[in-house]
């Protein structure tokens, strides 16, 4: 009688562990936030692009109507974006950076004010900066990295980080769909007494990256709608095209055609 093969029986069961360990290791709730930023920087940090420019559709309601603005944005690695209200031969917008807001009014400084933009972390730096910088980045909005709850399931499963209590929506926080890595939700405190509640959809694919087209902030005083369309990735800017200084040299992307 031959002898049965023993060895391989008792090494199958690691083989297939093996084999099925990556799969299971992407299917695991993380446990903390610190977790779910890094799962998105690993996925991403090789092909994310580095400027993204588009047109945004801006709807205002404040309670007495809505009002629709164009916006020409930019935004960059590893966080700042520029926005351009209107005509960009204007000089009217705002320029975000990782720590700061800073109002143009006609081509010159306005307003300077400490803060910046809970969008740009969760957005741009996390798929492009180490774990450690984003971090930082959203120190400011007191989101508790600690504590992580789930939402949904299959392609609608999303990791909640900032709190652990299903279907709390005071504490700060960002949910993150578990399929795609990208940002759905963010809710955090923007300014002293100013709540935002943004839902962010309607992803569609930029190379291998994503861009949310539209979103959804909900504000103490109102709602604002964001539609974006005719974006660009890793577009050549005109050099100082970040510096406040320097806000109308150089010729602007969206007037390209004039």
């Amino acid at each position: 009688m031959p002898r049965r093969p023993t060895a391989l029986l008792y090494l199958l069961p690691v083989l297939v562990s093996l084999v099925l360990a990556p799969a299971l290791a992407a299917q695991r709730a993380p446990a903390t936030g610190r977790e779910v930023l890094e799962r998105m920087y690993r996925a991403y940090k090789d092909t994310w692009y580095q400027n993204l420019t588009f047109v945004q559709t801006t709807t205002i309601n404040r309670g007495n109507g809505p009002t629709e603005q164009t916006w020409y944005e930019t935004v960059a690695s590893p966080g700042i974006l520029r926005i351009d209200i209107a005509d960009p031969d204007s000089g009217n917008g705002v320029l975000y950076t990782r720590d700061s807001v800073i109002v143009i009014r006609g081509g010159k400084v306005a307003r300077r004010a400490g803060g910046g933009n809970p969008f740009l972390p969760l957005i741009q730096g996390v798929y492009v900066q180490p774990v450690d910088e984003t971090i930082k980045d959203l120190a400011a909005y007191k989101i508790d990295l600690s504590a992580v709850s789930t939402h949904g399931s299959g392609d609608s499963l999303v990791w909640v980080v900032g709190t652990r209590t299903a279907g709390d929506t005071t504490a700060p926080q960002f949910w993150v769909e578990a399929k795609r890595l990208v940002v759905t939700r963010i809710i955090a405190e923007v300014a002293p007494n100013l709540r935002m509640n943004a839902a962010l959809g309607a992803y569609v694919p930029v190379g291998k990256a994503w861009l949310a087209t539209h979103i959804d902030i909900g504000l103490p005083d109102g709602q604002q709608g964001e539609t974006y369309k005719e974006w660009r990735a890793n577009r050549s800017l005109p050099a100082g095209f970040f510096d406040p200084a320097r806000w109308m040299e150089g010729k602007h992307w969206a007037t390209e055609g004039r």
